[in-house]
């Protein structure tokens, strides 16, 4: 007998009504094979969920392993890297009994030192202990990226790599001349002197005092702070041969491993490998920043909706 013919017979479904059968058999009978196939679609559903686990299933809790904390893109920001999440990833391989090494896979132009900092903290107060962390750089390691690596036992990149650039930015746009040109301008109202100091459409925003106000609160003590936990964290760097290595300078892998920023120059893949050599492993295993849907794990891309509304606000 054919899987069909069962099918049919216990649910009805394939079956063609007869003339004479009454609306409530008819009705029975529709329901049967509504059930029938809704089972059906389930029974597919859940063989795709079993293959794409097997397929896509990483390493067990219970091997040993080397765990990977992936930090990727611009750091901070709406959709950058969160210094939280990143923690979280951190703190997880940590605390696993099985997890006997962390290996942070860096490639970012850098971004928030907020984030970053936050992330270096955490980092540098696990420093010594029991599990050894370990950054790669790939593509680059820059700025806010270099924040987090430093705070690694070591730090190894790529001979293409590009690694560095110590310092702070703040963008502004200067709109000045197209107000005085076509005429446009923004009128704010605000309390307080240095209140609109950052706002481009200011004819004070790009002033000799303005800059030298901002710079002096707020850049400078930002810029000291990281190159003070830089140094704090790479005694080896070579300041004397390297004298803009603390001015927004950044470098190949090889001349960078001469300054000291970084200590080894070698490919992800053998990195890895000798990484988990040292540990007497053979596994390694992605430790995710965040949760993955339930269509995410599927292969499916995540999806979000953002409705841009136009707003006024008013910020301290």
């Amino acid at each position: 007998m054919k899987i069909s013919d069962i099918v049919q017979k216990l649910t009805g479904y394939g079956a063609r009504p007869k003339e004479s059968e009454s609306i409530e058999t008819l009705v029975k009978l529709y329901k049967r094979q509504m059930i029938a196939k809704t089972v059906v679609m389930l029974l597919v559903l859940i063989s795709l969920v079993v293959q794409l686990g097997f397929s896509k299933r990483p390493p067990s809790l219970t091997v040993p392993h080397v765990a990977v904390v992936k930090v990727h893109g611009a750091i901070g920001g709406e959709n950058g890297v969160q210094g939280v999440d990143v923690i979280k990833a951190i703190k997880e391989a940590y605390n696993s009994p099985t997890a006997k090494g962390i290996m942070l896979d860096l490639n970012s132009g850098g971004g928030s030192p907020v984030q970053a900092e936050m992330v270096y903290e955490y980092i540098m107060s696990l420093r010594g202990k029991d599990k050894p962390i370990k950054a790669i750089v790939q593509e680059g390691c820059m700025s806010a990226c270099y924040y987090i690596a430093s705070a690694a036992d070591s730090i190894t990149a790529h001979r293409s790599s590009v690694v560095g650039s110590i310092g702070v930015r703040m963008d502004l746009w200067d709109f000045s001349e197209v107000k005085d040109r076509y005429g446009i301008g923004k009128k704010t109202l605000s309390a307080g002197t240095h209140k609109t100091i950052l706002d481009s459409w200011s004819d004070n925003t790009m002033s000799e005092e303005s800059i030298e106000l901002v710079s002096k609160n707020a850049m400078n003590p930002l810029y000291e702070s990281f190159v003070s936990d830089v140094k704090a964290a790479r005694a080896n760097i070579d300041e004397a041969s390297y004298p803009n290595i603390y001015q927004g300078m950044f470098y190949s892998a090889s001349k960078a491993k001469d300054a000291g920023l970084i200590d080894h120059v070698e490919s992800l893949y053998f990195f890895k490998e000798n990484f988990m050599g040292e540990l007497d492993v053979t596994e390694s295993r992605i430790y995710e920043q965040r949760k993955k849907s339930f269509f995410e794990t599927l292969g499916f891309p995540s999806i979000s909706v953002n409705l841009n509304l136009p707003n006024s606000s008013v910020t301290s």
